[in-house]
């Protein structure tokens, strides 16, 4: 190999390297949360000064719909995958965050990326690769069908995180979204599974039995179970209010849980988060393992 084809070969990397990482949260289940936080987890990083563009891959566009965003534009938006040229929207009451939507639209994207001959599930990658320059961190938020918009967002992605509602149910789709991204290991050999986030957990019915479950499946993958998101009466409902419930009700168990998910998130995709949240989100973790693993 020539000097210049080493030299060239550096660059890339040092450009990929440059390149902000990029989040998939996955579950092959509905319903397990997945929505609500790429929504709260966006909106903690931002109030610490983290530059966030989140991307709706869903074509149900909750997670547009809780952005704020009403059903008029949402008739009109998500032509930016066919296009191949991502606009990203503001986000009203979301510091530093902004949006790629869902829309009426986006089914047609997803539809021209089937028809490609080659690299289909490389195609969304090369969309966003612009977006990773101008953003800390890009989050996407995938459907629970497995299609191509999902396989293409995992091949787009740096690192994964799987959410589950801390019930037999969505944990089972925990199980089938790890076992594609093990089909994907192939192609995608550096994509990172981040961990387990467990959502609206109380101390009730199955619900402490399905957390040591995925605790142990987080152990026997090697990867992190977090600490669980608390119940809240106000799960689900951003979309009414449209700012995540991590900012709405920030001194409330519920805000400061995810504070500490978002401070153990963004230790393992390398971007600065407080020292305080992130000590504090790891005693945490040291106390629920000790606690489950006792019971």
């Amino acid at each position: 190999m020539t000097t210049l084809g080493v030299a060239a070969i550096d660059q890339d990397r040092e450009t990929i390297m440059q390149m902000a990482p990029v989040l998939a949260v996955v579950n092959r289940k509905g319903g397990a949360g997945k929505t609500s936080a790429t929504h709260n987890i966006a909106g903690v990083w931002g109030t610490w000064g983290l530059r966030v563009c989140l991307v709706d891959l869903d074509t149900a566009f909750n997670l547009t719909e809780a952005c704020g965003y009403p059903e008029e534009l949402r008739q009109e938006s998500g032509d930016w995958l066919a296009s191949g040229i991502p606009e990203p929207w503001s986000v009203p009451g979301m510091p530093n965050c902004a949006l790629v939507p869902s829309g009426a639209r986006l089914a047609g994207g997803i539809e021209r990326m089937e028809k490609l001959a080659i690299d289909r599930e490389r195609y969304l990658g090369k969309v966003l690769a612009p977006l990773r320059r101008d953003f800390d961190v890009l989050l996407l938020d995938t459907k629970p069908d497995l299609d191509l918009s999902v396989t293409s967002a995992l091949a787009a992605a740096t690192h994964v995180l799987a959410t589950a509602l801390t019930l037999p149910q969505p944990i089972y789709g925990v199980v089938r979204s790890l076992g594609l991204v093990e089909d994907l290991r192939e192609g995608v050999p550096d994509l990172r599974v981040v961990g387990f986030l467990p959502m609206a957990y109380n101390a009730r019915g199955l619900r402490p039995a399905a957390l040591g479950s995925m605790v142990e499946m987080a152990q026997e993958y090697g990867v992190i179970c977090l600490p669980p998101i608390p119940y809240t009466e106000h799960a689900g409902k951003e979309s009414q209010s449209h700012v995540p419930m991590a900012l709405a009700y920030r001194n409330t168990a519920v805000g400061q849980h995810y504070r500490y998910a978002a401070a153990l998130i963004g230790e393992q995709l390398g971007l600065t988060v407080p020292a305080e949240w992130l000590d504090r989100g790891r005693r945490l973790h040291e106390q629920m393992l000790r606690e489950v693993l006792a019971a």
